[in-house]
């Protein structure tokens, strides 16, 4: 059977997964969202760019950001190698925070060889954000640059600190969750590859 065949049929099964999937090639780039994707984005006012028809195609890494995004590199990397895996993280909205785990599965041509990656993701817990995480961060100053403004990504809304590059993003509920008038909006440099990294290169 062709790679393409074995995708094919490995994107139908994840078509009837319950939870939020994609199919992922051996380079790293979606190449299908599950039904349940886009319901999951609706269900929590995601904003159009994670959308399936606005992802499939880019990298997958691209939608992560900070500390974790080694880990899931890891994971995807082992995955790829023909290792199925799971690793847990966190999909917050602007009240509610979500611990997810993201089930790394190998599709294999075959008994060996590995075309790509089906990624399921279930919820775990749900949780309100201020159960989670601090009303607002102790160094509010290290946020905002000389006019007093906070640097606030239009996309994943999370809040750059000032300071020497590279600048750190950070998820920050206080300023998530209610609307700012005090904010300067752009986009963090993730937002941006994911939206046109594609356009940029070309």
């Amino acid at each position: 059977m062709a790679d393409s065949d074995v995708l094919r049929e490995a994107g139908k099964a994840l078509d009837l997964e319950p939870g939020s999937a994609c199919l992922v090639d051996t380079g790293g780039r979606i190449l299908h969202c599950n039904p349940a994707w886009d319901r999951f984005a609706a269900e929590n006012a995601a904003p159009p760019s994670v959308l399936a028809r606005n992802v499939e195609g880019t990298t997958w890494l691209a939608g992560i950001a900070g500390e974790v995004r080694g880990r899931f590199e890891e994971v995807l990397r082992r995955a790829l190698a023909g290792q199925a895996r799971s690793q847990p993280g966190e999909c917050n909205s602007a009240e509610l925070h979500r611990e997810v785990m993201s089930h790394f599965v190998p599709v294999l041509r075959g008994t060996r060889d590995v075309v790509g990656v089906g990624v399921v993701c279930s919820v775990l817990r749900v949780s309100p954000l201020g159960a989670v995480y601090q009303p607002a961060p102790p160094d509010e100053a290290l946020y905002r640059g000389p006019s007093g403004l906070l640097r606030m990504c239009s996309n994943c809304r999370r809040v750059a600190r000032v300071g020497p590059e590279p600048v750190r993003w950070d998820f920050v509920p206080a300023w998530v969750a209610a609307r700012r008038v005090d904010v300067t909006h752009g986009l963090c440099p993730t937002c941006m590859e994911l939206q046109f990294g594609d356009l940029l290169r070309t």
